[in-house]
């Protein structure tokens, strides 16, 4: 469990720094230095002691302080609470202060320890160290200086076997080692100095143990702050295995704003030397000076049990815009501890209409509801280790959706639990939004308003109509439509365009389910044209980009009839030609008579007898005449038309 860090009061004047009454100054310094050397000499002495037995309650999760007060631990040494801070040290030299729980915390299912830190204002020297020891042993220091007030020390300060004793009952010790001297071979253990390093130290009582386990560089390179506002975030992670042997893992930042950072990752607490997990564990905090300083600083403290929990979501990589979604979210608990009553929010895509959910659980596990609906789900789950919740969602996804939907769900533990892995407490998946439009086209030919027939050479009017389906919108909804040889576009006030015999009709429409769009243009019958019109078939085809594959093609449609014909007079000349018989006119056909094949031109007239140029001349040129006159009457009806659509 991680807690926002407080505002907190800038760091306060060290005691000879300008500002400060020379008098108060003077008498806190010889109180700082009788209780130094009474606290030096009582570790020293009591270090020579017996452990002493403590009779402690355990300590309920999740345990906090943010050190407005001492309550909850006894302060030792020259560690003091003030402005919401453990203050274990002043930067002044030859200091020492420690601060340890009344009561203690069960082991048995590990512990997940949070505190913020600040090391600053002196000239670098020692560190401070986070402990655990025996519950069941009366809590103390170690040996100030270089052992953090952890481990033993040798006196001759040539850091070789102890003989002076460290914190009695120790289990495990992380220092933040400013100086490096943590480093130094207590024992023969340990490879040297390593300053700006997080170091454990294992379990000890007395001149024994405190074996060095690892040692890691902090975070960006060192463990210090200039300030109370840089303080750094830790967290502690202990989790028993299977076996019971206790695992330790250090993570921390390098200031606000920063990322956490794996420092020192599952150190087994087990090997020669390295005592049992106790039942209880006692948790404190040491620091010290030497001849150079530093102000020792902790703040904001929470225990909790360490446990696992994580979601995750599926959803298909793609939607269909107007399609019914589903997808699921799945949390799990991977860690060693149950955790009951994890909060649960999804909130599910906006575009999802109608959203309706279910919860089901494996065994070991419970959905704090089994149903609901609504665009957000807020409810609960109790996950054991192993087990898993998962919610299956549904809803309708709108017909004019576009871009993408997204789902973003988080699982947050208890109050009494800490996750030890937070980076898979959320979750936000996402979908492409495709369109499957389903274009029907539909197509009529018919004449224009007041012709009764289609003659060859005149104008009639094609109308396409575009059907969605659905599911999806059908957006810039268009045609296409090849005429055949016979005919010809004229022109449309409905966006359509003609490439010789190929016509694109196009638009901004967009066409909702079960709505149609229409295109209408005119075309022209070819004047050579003879027929019944139903040789003269055309297919148009709907178009939209949401339709994948386009439209399905229309039903094939012939011209408008009746198909009329263009008939030139018979003459029957009155004095036959140079005294010969008369000559008689072949009539032509009929439209009822059989038809001319499409692109056919009208018979011409024909003459039996004895015909005489000058009757053949004549005769044909009033037929010429004749059919011109018709022709051109019919053409300026046709252009009347075109300019004047209503006439």
């Amino acid at each position: 469990m991680t807690s926002a860090p407080r505002a907190h009061p800038p760091t306060p004047a060290r005691p000879g720094t300008p500002g400060a009454v020379p008098r108060a100054a003077a008498l806190r310094r010889l109180r700082r230095i009788a209780c130094g050397a009474l606290a030096l000499s009582a570790l020293s002495a009591g270090a020579m002691l017996p452990v002493t037995t403590a009779h402690a309650a355990e300590l309920a999760f999740p345990f906090h302080t943010d050190f407005d007060s001492a309550d909850g631990g006894t302060l030792s040494g020259d560690a003091e609470v003030g402005d919401g801070w453990l203050r274990l040290t002043d930067a002044v030299r030859s200091e020492a202060g420690s601060w340890a729980t009344d009561d203690v915390f069960a082991s048995d299912l590990g512990l997940e320890i949070e505190f913020r830190y600040a090391m600053h204002g002196g000239t670098g020297a020692d560190g401070l160290l986070m402990s655990l020891s025996d519950g069941a042993v009366a809590p103390g220091v170690g040996r100030p200086g270089a052992a953090l007030g952890y481990s033993c020390y040798d006196d001759s300060g040539h850091y070789g076997t102890c003989d002076v004793a460290g914190m009695p009952g120790a289990f495990v010790g992380v220092g933040f080692d400013l100086r490096g001297n943590f480093s130094r071979p207590f024992n023969g253990s340990g490879p040297g100095p390593q300053p700006d390093h997080v170091v454990l130290r294992g379990s000890g009582n007395g001149t024994d143990g405190y074996r060095f386990l690892r040692g890691a560089v902090g975070p960006d390179g060192g463990v210090g702050t200039q300030s109370r506002s840089d303080e750094r975030t830790v967290h502690v992670t202990l989790l028993p295995a299977a076996d019971g042997v206790l695992a330790l893992t250090v993570r921390s930042d390098s200031g606000p704003g920063t990322r956490m950072r794996t420092v020192i990752d599952q150190v087994a607490l087990e090997g020669d030397g390295q005592a049992p997990l106790p039942d209880t564990l006692r948790l404190g905090f040491t620091a010290s000076t030497g001849n150079s300083t530093n102000a020792h600083e902790v703040d904001d403290l929470t225990v909790s049990i360490p446990t696992d929990v994580g979601i995750t979501q599926e959803m298909p990589e793609r939607v269909v815009a107007g399609t019914h979604v589903r997808y699921t979210a799945t949390a799990t608990n991977r860690g060693r501890n149950g955790s009951a009553r994890n909060d649960v929010v999804i909130a599910t895509p906006t575009e999802l209409h109608d959203v309706r959910w279910t919860c089901a659980a494996t065994a070991g596990a419970a959905c704090g509801a089994g149903s609901g609906a609504g665009p957000e789900i807020a409810t609960t789950a109790d996950i054991d280790p192993g087990a898993t919740v998962t919610w299956t969602i549904e809803g309708d996804l709108a017909a004019d959706a576009t871009g993408q939907i997204a789902s973003a769900a988080r699982i947050t533990t208890p109050p009494s639990r800490a996750d030890t892995n937070t980076a898979d407490n959320a979750s936000t998946v996402r979908a492409a939004i495709g369109t499957d439009a389903a274009l029907r086209t539909e197509k009529a030919a018919e004449l224009l308003p007041g012709d009764v027939e289609l003659l060859p050479g005149g104008v009639f009017r094609y109308t396409i109509t575009a059907v969605n389906g659905g599911p999806s919108d059908a957006r810039r909804v268009g045609a296409v439509d090849d005429l055949p040889e016979p005919v010809r576009f004229v022109g449309s006030e409905d966006g359509c365009r003609a490439d010789g015999q190929h016509v694109t009709c196009s638009s901004a429409v967009t066409v909702a389910p079960g709505e149609r769009h229409r295109f209408r243009f005119d075309a022209q019958l070819d004047a050579g044209y003879r027929g019944d019109g139903a040789d003269v078939l055309n297919v148009a085809i709907a178009t939209s980009p949401d339709d994948p594959d386009d439209g399905d093609p229309s039903d094939p449609v012939p011209l408008p009839g009746p198909i009329g014909t263009i008939e030139p007079p018979v003459v029957t000349p009155t004095t036959p030609p140079h005294g010969g018989e008369h000559p008689t006119a072949t009539p032509r056909p009929s439209a009822s008579a059989t038809p001319v094949a499409a692109g056919a031109h009208p018979a011409r007239l024909a003459f039996t007898g004895t015909v005489g140029t000058a009757a053949a001349v004549l005769v044909a040129a009033i037929a010429v005449v004749t059919g011109l006159g018709v022709r051109s009457v019919r053409r300026r009806r046709e252009l009347e038309r075109q300019e004047d659509p209503a006439a």
